[in-house]
């Protein structure tokens, strides 16, 4: 987060004869969708930070594309490629409980049911059938945001319980590194 601001995604080429453009990088499609038409994103990069109009989103294959009001042309689009797309915090809709933003899991501790520390999330992997949590600690490795053995305890810390296996150059689960 920068500013108040949550990363949402990375702009890439422009599609078409329109403005539109490709998300070469998409922090979570359900921010996006939830977030609507008419949504006012930041571009950011280059020194410039263009405050922007969502006027058309959707999904193309495996990506996503989006277009600006502000935005007409494939020229125009093209300008705008390889900036970092951003949202102002205060605009994220409300979540239910037991729900998270990737941003408010950044940088959580990561500890055993018994108080063994694993590292920080240091990223989330937002993939189409499963989120991951990248820990990076005296090991990295990937886990299930899913997993049953994962708890995110909010605002605080995630407690993983692991099974034998799961992270790196362990014997069993629990942690033990």
């Amino acid at each position: 987060m920068e500013d108040g601001r949550c990363w949402l995604g990375r702009l890439g080429g422009p599609f078409g004869l329109l403005g539109w453009l490709h998300l070469s990088e998409l922090s979570s499609a359900e921010v996006l969708r939830s977030l609507g038409l008419g949504a006012r994103l930041w571009a950011t990069g280059d020194g410039r930070a263009l405050e922007l109009t969502v006027s058309g989103f959707c999904k193309q294959g495996r990506g996503w594309r989006i277009k600006f009001a502000e935005v007409g042309t494939p020229e125009a689009a093209r300008a705008l490629k390889g900036l970092a797309l951003y949202v102002e915090e205060a605009a994220l809709p409300e979540l239910l409980e037991g729900q998270y933003y990737h941003h408010q899991l950044l940088g959580l501790p990561v500890f055993t049911p018994q108080g063994v520390s694993l590292g920080a999330v240091s990223a989330v992997l937002d993939l189409s059938g499963q989120d991951l949590l990248q820990v990076q600690g005296p090991v990295s490795f990937l886990v299930p945001l899913q997993a049953s053995y994962l708890r995110v305890r909010a605002g605080s810390c995630v407690e993983l319980d692991p099974p034998a296996g799961l992270i790196p150059n362990t014997a069993e689960g629990g942690g033990e590194t």
